[in-house]
């Protein structure tokens, strides 16, 4: 079963880009990932500029088959539409309180790039409340 999140970053104009990520999206994993390897506003924004993600790992890499299982390390990150096909999907808010109001309830945790950190937090309410991403938090299960 899958552990969904979303991925998203503050732009300079305020606004919200945020993109779905299927698999995988506990802080031990997807928080892991983007504190290690995407933590400049650069690398964040190519990484969202690809839509929705299947896979996160740690190099955005080319395109390849949808279906073909990644292995070993340098791991690659697969995306719907680059390795699918599918439309491209890049949802964009207006707010931090739209992004979390709009969060579906099957969406299990949301990491936000804001002021060059990585903040997350649990979709458990709709009360939540952004903490700081941190390698004490990412090594936890």
């Amino acid at each position: 079963m899958a552990t969904r999140s979303r991925i998203g970053m503050v732009k300079s104009d305020g606004k919200i880009v945020s993109v779905y990520c299927h698999w995988d999206g506990y802080p031990s994993h997807v928080g892991k990932l983007l504190l290690e390897n995407y933590n400049t506003p650069e690398k964040v924004a190519e990484l969202l500029s690809h839509g929705s993600i299947s896979s996160l790992y740690e190099r955005i890499g080319e395109k390849h088959d949808f279906d073909m299982e990644q292995r070993g390390p340098g791991k690659v990150c697969t995306f719907h539409h680059r390795d699918r096909g599918e439309s491209l999907q890049i949802d964009e808010h207006k707010t931090q309180k739209e992004l979390l109001e709009a969060l579906p309830r099957w969406e299990e945790y949301l990491y936000l790039f804001k002021d060059g950190k990585w903040r997350y937090t649990a979709n458990t309410n709709k009360v939540n409340r952004l903490k700081p991403l941190t390698p004490t938090v990412c090594s936890r299960r």
